[in-house]
């Protein structure tokens, strides 16, 4: 809607406000406290985030979270609990949307699961090593989702047939992926031992070949 939109710009200048405007680093801190109060509030809510043009914005506002603030800073916020709560569900409820870019949250989750290990000894926990996992596998069984559906649907878009955007989009998977392998590689195994039971039998064949190629992507990408 038009007034979500126009929340949603008014927001992003509010994120790209520059370090000196601030008089000092505690006036600053108290900005990000507030933006990460109205982010986990917009979350909550979710009132126009169903539209992609909307979705896609918010997004993008969060990963600027991250590009504009050191996790360390992000991690001494008092709402940052929260935040990092309500960016995992988030997350969770908006990836089987089959047709929206989903680029701007992987690069959130790619930027924090980054500097996870340049946390010092003395910061708060950021609670990735549970979130990023939960998100992860969240995303591959969305796309297994969308493989049966697109299986049940041929006339609608099936995004395999767009292999350029699938690479694209699963990029930053690798950077999800790779250090939580121990969970998520259980997972993706899981699958795909099921998918290659379930191509055996005619029943369950065409969904199965359609989910098997997604975590032909998604490993291949890991690889890669």
């Amino acid at each position: 809607s038009p007034r979500a939109a126009a929340a949603l710009e008014c927001l992003s200048l509010a994120v790209s406000l520059p370090r000196s405007f601030f008089d000092a680093p505690e006036a600053r801190a108290v900005w990000v406290e507030t933006q990460l109060v109205c982010s986990c509030k917009a979350m909550a809510d979710g009132k126009g985030l169903q539209d992609d043009a909307c979705y896609v914005k918010f997004s993008r506002i969060l990963a600027c979270f991250k590009a504009n603030n050191s996790l360390s800073a992000l991690v001494a916020c008092p709402s940052y609990p929260q935040w990092i709560s309500q960016c995992t569900a988030f997350s969770i409820a908006v990836f089987p949307r089959l047709d929206a870019d989903h680029g701007n949250l992987f690069s959130l989750w790619a930027s924090l699961t980054v500097s996870k290990n340049r946390l010092d000894p003395g910061d708060n926990p950021s609670g990735l090593d549970e979130c990023v996992p939960k998100v992860t596998v969240a995303y591959i069984e969305s796309r297994l989702q969308a493989g049966k559906w697109c299986t049940e649907n041929p006339d609608e878009d099936n995004p395999l047939t767009a292999p350029e955007e699938c690479t694209a989009q699963l990029q930053s998977m690798s950077k999800l992926i790779t250090p939580f392998y121990s969970q998520v590689g259980q997972v993706i195994m899981w699958h795909l031992q099921r998918c290659t039971a379930d191509i055996q039998q005619p029943q369950t064949m065409c969904v199965a070949e359609a989910q098997a190629a997604w975590l032909v992507y998604i490993v291949g990408v890991v690889v890669a």
